[in-house]
C-alpha cells in the first residue's frame, strides 16, 4: 500500500467499496484512531517505516467456543469442529470457499512455545508499555484459559494507558461472569490498565438470533449484558454480523440498543459496530429491493450523539448502498438453502419455520 497498490487476495472487500467511492471498513477503523498516542513511535520519525512497535494488538489464541454460528466455521469454533467430526465435512460448493472440514483446522504442535514467545515479545524492550489497545478474540474469550493468562500478564506488567478489549458472546453462567467482572474491577482499580472495553456479539433478537447464533441463550445474554450496562467504568459495545437471515429483524435490535443507552452516562453510550457477511449468508444475494425499506429504517434509528456516531452512520450508509445496489443471485440463494437444510439435519432445526419468507425467495 506504500506504493499506492492494494495487497492481493486479502483486501478485496474494502478495495471494491473505496473504488466505488464508498466508505469501507478500513476507513471506518482508521477514523476511530484519532488519538496521536496510537501512532507507533517509529512512524513519527519515518512515515514509511515498516518495522514498528505496535500500539494495537489483536489476539486469537485458539478456536475454543461454546457456540456454532451459521456464518462461522471450525477455524473459529471448536463446537463447529466437533460437529464436523461427528457428521462429516460441511459442503460449501459454489461459494468460492472450500468445504468446512477438520482438515482446515491445523494443530500447532508448538503452541505453548509460541504463546510464551508472544508474551516474551511484549515484555522485551518494554513493548507492552507502547501498547494502547490489546484486543482478545476467539473462539470465545470467556471459556479459554488464556483469558486468565492475559489478566495475569497485565497484573504483572501494568500499563495505565492500555485499553483491554474483549469480544465475547456473553455465554457464561453467573459464577463465571461474576468472577470475570471481579478480575476486571481489580485491574482497573489498581490502575494496572487504563480501562476495559467489552464488545458483545448479537445480530438480532428472537428465534432468528437463536438459529443464526446457534447455542446462544438469549435470556443469559440479556442478563449478563444488563449487568454491564450498570458499570459506567467499562466501555461497552455491541457488534453485529449483517446477514440475509437477520437483517429484517435488525431494526428491533437498534430499538433495544437505544433503550439500553438511556441507562448509560452521556460519555459512555453503547458503541454499535457491524460487519457484513460476504460468504454464505451475504444479504446482497437477495438483491437490493428485498431490504430497501429495512435499510432506510435502520439508518433512521441510528442515533448521532458524538463524532464516533457520525462515523458509524457513514459506515452503515456505505454498507447499505452496497446491498441496495446488488442484483439477485439465484445460484447463491440455492446454495444457501441447501446449506441450511444440511445444518438442520445436524442440529435438529428447521430454517423454513424460522425464515418462511426465504422459501419463496
Amino acid at each position: 500500500m506504500l506504493q499506492g497498490k492494494w495487497p492481493s487476495n486479502t483486501c478485496e472487500y474494502c478495495s471494491e467499496i473505496e473504488k466505488k467511492g464508498g466508505y469501507s471498513d478500513r476507513m471506518n477503523q482508521i477514523s476511530q484512531l484519532t488519538d496521536p498516542d496510537n501512532v507507533p513511535p517509529e512512524l513519527w520519525k519515518n512515515k514509511e517505516a515498516t518495522s514498528i512497535t505496535p500500539t494495537n494488538i489483536e489476539v486469537y489464541f485458539r478456536n475454543t467456543c461454546n457456540m456454532s454460528c451459521v456464518y462461522c466455521g471450525p477455524h473459529f469454533s471448536s463446537t463447529w469442529e466437533e460437529e464436523i467430526k461427528k457428521y462429516g465435512p460441511m459442503p460449501m460448493g459454489g461459494t468460492g470457499q472450500h468445504e468446512f472440514s477438520v482438515q482446515r483446522v491445523r494443530s500447532n504442535d508448538y503452541y505453548q512455545q509460541h504463546k510464551r514467545e508472544f508474551f516474551d515479545y511484549l515484555r522485551n524492550e518494554n513493548r507492552y508499555k507502547v501498547l494502547r489497545w490489546f484486543s482478545l478474540l476467539g473462539g470465545e474469550p470467556l471459556v479459554i484459559p488464556e483469558l486468565e493468562e492475559c489478566f495475569d500478564f497485565w497484573e504483572e506488567n501494568p500499563n495505565d494507558k492500555l485499553t483491554f478489549q474483549i469480544v465475547t458472546n456473553l455465554k457464561a453462567n453467573d459464577y463465571r461472569f461474576e468472577r470475570f467482572l471481579r478480575r476486571i474491577d481489580r485491574l482497573t482499580n489498581d490502575k494496572k490498565v487504563f480501562q476495559f472495553k467489552i464488545i458483545c456479539s448479537l445480530d438480532c433478537l428472537g428465534k432468528e438470533a437463536e438459529y443464526v447464533r446457534h447455542g446462544i441463550d438469549l435470556a443469559q445474554w440479556r442478563r449478563n449484558f444488563e449487568k454491564l450496562i450498570n458499570l459506567s467504568h467499562i466501555d461497552l459495545g455491541i457488534n453485529s454480523a449483517i446477514s440475509l437471515l437477520t437483517l429484517h429483524k435488525f431494526p428491533e435490535l437498534l430499538d433495544e440498543i437505544n433503550k439500553w443507552n438511556t441507562f448509560r452516562p452521556s460519555n459512555k453510550k453503547i458503541i454499535h459496530s457491524f460487519n457484513r457477511d460476504t460468504i454464505i449468508t451475504d444479504p446482497s444475494i437477495a438483491g437490493g429491493k428485498l431490504f430497501s425499506k429495512t435499510l432506510d429504517e435502520c439508518q433512521e434509528k441510528m442515533k448521532v450523539r458524538s463524532v464516533r456516531d457520525i462515523s458509524i452512520k457513514k459506515h452503515w450508509g456505505a454498507l447499505a448502498d452496497s446491498i441496495r445496489n446488488s442484483k439477485k443471485d439465484d445460484k447463491r440463494i440455492s446454495i444457501l438453502k441447501k446449506y441450511l437444510t444440511e445444518l438442520d439435519k445436524r442440529r435438529m432445526t428447521d430454517w423454513k419455520d424460522v425464515f418462511p419468507w426465504l422459501s419463496d425467495l
